[in-house]
């Protein structure tokens, strides 16, 4: 099973007032520490001694919108990450979009947001490659936070069980006489598993043996499709919005050895895909940090709990 990416933020994305309603953000960011911890960007952030960041994609492949992370195409991003962090650590790889995320030509479109895993977020494949995943990193403990160096060797940073991480899906389509057809054909996990109804499914550990920096690619656990809702805007289109959970069923420990500085966890299931024959205005991801609890050993770094914090969004248009 496998999973992708997006990018432009809503509020860049030139849609209408009544659009940026349907998928408006549904949380108040929060942040809570073991120590003092200071307010971050949207989407990435760092103690004394800590990184970590959250990526959403969103993406067009061919005839549907949704959200898959099957291809395995390159970005010509950063290979090291020295190079990444000398970037602002805020790579968000896209893919054949204008500058308002929309979608040209009828082959793989991406727009990805957020701050994404240095280097690579794929366990296989080469340094500076991207799928369209979305999902989570954190980094063991460095003594020079945002340079790509210092990186303790030995130390060990945890992500706690049971760490959630949930994403709000918006679609927003024409009504055309086959606007119920395509939303009732909405896909999760499995393209024959249409979300019409509360989903539930789990994800397993996925190491990263092949990357150089990365240590893992998923952590182990289980996720939830809410029932979504199909609203008829009244105004000749249709919004249809649901939320997926993603939650941690294991501690996961990342042990700096060699070169390996990073952990991930994706936290979407395999595919979200809209039958697009039928059209659509936008496709849009919100994801947040709902609770995760990152503690440190081997450095003086205090441990990290998130609350409702990171919220990050990626649109994707048809125009």
């Amino acid at each position: 099973m496998t999973l992708e990416k997006s990018s432009t933020e809503a509020q860049q994305s030139g849609l209408s007032r009544r659009q940026l309603a349907a998928g408006a953000a549904w949380a108040t960011p929060v942040i809570a520490a073991s120590a003092v911890v200071p307010a971050y960007a949207a989407s990435t952030g760092n103690t004394a001694g800590s990184e970590y960041g959250l990526f959403v994609t969103t993406i067009c492949n061919g005839g549907f919108p949704g959200y898959t992370q099957s291809d395995n195409s390159g970005f010509d991003g950063p290979t090291t990450p020295q190079a990444y962090w000398a970037n602002g650590g805020t790579y968000t790889p896209t893919m054949n979009v204008t500058s308002e995320g929309c979608v040209r030509g009828s082959g793989m479109s991406k727009v990805g947001a957020g701050s994404y895993t240095p280097v690579t977020n794929i366990g296989s494949g080469r340094d500076g490659s991207y799928t369209s995943a979305t999902g989570f990193w954190f980094s063991v403990p460095t003594t020079a936070v945002k340079t790509g160096t210092g990186y303790v060797p030995g130390s060990k940073a945890v992500l706690k069980a049971g760490a959630r991480f949930s994403t709000k899906v918006t679609l927003l389509l024409s009504t055309t006489s086959n606007w119920q057809y395509t939303v009732n054909h909405i896909g999760v996990a499995r393209t024959t598993q249409y979300w019409t109804k509360p989903l539930t499914g789990r994800l397993n550990d996925l190491p990263a043996t092949n990357a150089k920096y990365l240590s893992n690619a998923n952590v182990a656990g289980t996720w939830n499709a809410s029932a979504p809702t199909i609203k008829d805007n009244g105004d000749g289109t249709a919004t249809f919005t649901g939320t997926i959970t993603y939650t941690t069923s294991k501690d996961y420990t990342l042990t700096q050895s060699g070169s390996k500085y990073y952990g991930q966890v994706y936290i979407l299931p395999g595919v979200i895909e809209v039958y697009g024959g039928y059209g659509f205005d936008s496709f849009t991801l919100t994801s947040q940090v709902d609770s995760a609890t990152i503690t440190y050993s081997g450095a003086e770094v205090p441990n990290v709990q998130l609350n409702n914090e990171l919220q990050t969004t990626s649109t994707i248009r048809k125009c």
